[in-house]
Formats: C-alpha cells, sequence, structure tokens
C-alpha cells in the first residue's frame, strides 16, 4: 500500500500507510515521526509581503535577531533522525534555507542518512 501515491509521506491519509505505528500506538507506544519540518534560521533575503514572521510585530528585513540551529546541535539532530529511520525532512521556516552557514554540510549529511 506503500506504493499508491495518496499514501506517501505528505499525505493526510499517511497513518494507513503505517500500520506499524498504528500497532504501536495501541500498544500505548510512541512511534517515530514520519516528517520533520526543520527552521534552520530565520536569516531571510527577501522582502515577502506574505511573511507573518516580519510582519508579526510590524519589523522590517533585518530588524529581528538572527536566530539558527547551531551546527553541532542539527548534526546531532541528523544522526537521531537517521537513527529513528524518519523518512522525510523538510527545510523551510522562517527564513530561507540556503543562507544557513554550512546548508551544504547539513544537505550532504541528510542525503547521506538516507
Amino acid at each position: 500500500m506503500k506504493d499508491i501515491q495518496m499514501f506517501n509521506v505528505f499525505s493526510p491519509y499517511k497513518m494507513v500507510a503505517f500500520p506499524e505505528h498504528l500497532k504501536l500506538i495501541r500498544e500505548g507506544r510512541i512511534p517515530a515521526p514520519t516528517y520533520l519540518n526543520i527552521d534552520l534560521t530565520n536569516v531571510c533575503n527577501h522582502d515577502c509581503i506574505h511573511c507573518f514572521y516580519r510582519h508579526e510585530n510590524n519589523m522590517k528585513l533585518g530588524d529581528f535577531p538572527i536566530i539558527a540551529i547551531p551546527f553541532d546541535r542539527m548534526m546531532w539532530l541528523l544522526g537521531d533522525m537517521r537513527d529513528m529511520k524518519i523518512p522525510a525532512v523538510e527545510y523551510i521556516g522562517g527564513g530561507e534555507p540556503f543562507l544557513y552557514k554550512r546548508f551544504d554540510e547539513v544537505l550532504t549529511k541528510t542525503i547521506d542518512y538516507g
């Protein structure tokens, strides 16, 4: 059933594609996530009118403090994700992921870990 397109890891019906997770839940255990959304940084080189990060406090681009996941913490997180067999990750959120200082290394490690 995992081969059916509507049951991919981004589908709202994904639980049907992960019966082993349902079994763990019935047993009172907590399964690993099937997907993670990670905000690497809030640094952004755009000025999008729809950006709620910027408009939330009437801030202009560059007015808010720069926040980024420390690289060593990100490598630790990727190792945990590999060990937990989390099949999908998305780098998105409060900033432009390509502006994360070591994004190339994070992306390479993400791909290496599968």
